[in-house]
């Protein structure tokens, strides 16, 4: 009961900001029951770090903090965004540590073609060159992921107890295909349609495709003109 009071308390504190949360969740007794409910807070967080624009914060909570793998690139891609007006060396190492750990998801997971489309889109404006190779890795994951579709951008964190459920959703629009696709076919339209073609799956096909069509429309035509040529 004590634990459970710890749990709910701390849940609690997250949502609010305040720094006693901590605490609590160490007094949880139950090993797994304090595993569960730092995974959940150590979200919250992150969450709360990013719509307060600390980079140093989030990038700390995604090495150090109880986060899923692809919470942790989400962390990383979510703080290069935050320093990369200013910052562009150290926006590039938090997209290498994000990309690093896109790696360790398995192959067959669809969560490993979301991580990489999100770094992906976070290269587009540093590094093009790594830009491209990173999103023919998406395609390679996405080929090996049945159920991946290309825009399922929420990032989750879900704990249950005894006493309670509670979900926090975060959105993530770059771990959509739009988010790589749109801005690299303003860059180079055949080699954002011939990539597009590689997909097996029709699903992230088709969204591939719809998404450079939509960056065709949004391009001035003088830019088209000169793409073209």
């Amino acid at each position: 009961e004590r634990d459970a009071i710890y749990a709910d308390t701390a849940v609690g504190l997250t949502g609010k900001g305040d720094l006693r949360a901590r605490d609590l969740v160490e007094k949880i007794s139950d090993n797994e029951l304090r595993k569960n409910v730092k995974a959940y807070t150590d979200f919250q967080w992150t969450r709360l770090a990013v719509r307060n624009k600390d980079a140093t914060e989030v990038a700390r909570l995604a090495r150090s903090g109880e986060l899923s793998s692809v919470q942790k690139v989400w962390a990383f891609t979510s703080a290069a965004r935050i320093v990369s007006p200013t910052e562009r060396s150290r926006a590039v190492e938090y997209l290498d540590s994000a990309l690093a750990e896109s790696k360790r998801i398995s192959p067959s997971d669809p969560d490993r073609a979301r991580a990489l489309t999100a770094v992906a889109a976070g290269f587009v404006e540093l590094d093009q060159v790594r830009a491209w190779e990173t999103l023919s890795e998406v395609v390679k994951a996405a080929n090996a992921a049945e159920t991946f579709t290309g825009e399922d951008s929420r990032i989750s964190s879900r704990l249950q107890t005894e006493q309670m459920v509670v979900i926090d959703n975060a959105n993530a629009p770059d771990f959509d295909l739009p988010g790589a696709f749109r801005p690299l076919a303003r860059a180079d339209l055949f080699r954002a349609i011939q990539i597009a073609k590689t997909f097996t799956g029709e699903a992230p096909r088709a969204v591939a495709t719809l998404a450079i069509a939509r960056a065709i429309l949004e391009t001035p035509r003088e830019n088209q003109t000169a793409a073209n040529n």
